[in-house]
């Protein structure tokens, strides 16, 4: 279309007219002055998200600091179960096979009934 540059108002749904040198006197919406406060809002806001990156990022580090302090904590204590358990498991075996090797001790016993 030719005169697609232009501003078209349709009115009242009945025609699309071209409107030469036209000019708003009443605006409604956003204008030029609010896009003007919108940049400086959407600057605000960038910089409010980059300091909540920044805290965010120290949370993570935090977090993640003490995730690895309690894992090596768990781990220690778990490879220390597992060492105990074994020895004690081992004494068992010990004492098992002393007592299976031996030669078997029989015992006298007398009894009386009155």
């Amino acid at each position: 279309m030719a005169n697609d540059n232009k501003t078209r108002i349709i009115l009242n749904r009945q025609s699309d007219l071209i409107l030469t040198n036209a000019v708003i006197t009443s605006p409604s919406g956003l204008t030029q002055a609010d896009i003007a406060n919108l940049v400086a809002d959407l600057a605000a806001i960038n910089s409010v998200d980059v300091s909540l990156e920044l805290r965010l990022s120290t949370e993570e580090v935090v977090a993640s600091s003490k995730d690895a302090s309690i894992e090596g904590r768990f781990s220690t204590a778990i490879s220390s179960e597992i060492v105990r358990a074994e020895s004690a498991e081992g004494s068992l075996t010990s004492s098992l096979s002393a007592e299976t090797s031996s030669p078997a001790v029989s015992y006298a016993f007398e009894f009386s009934i009155c």
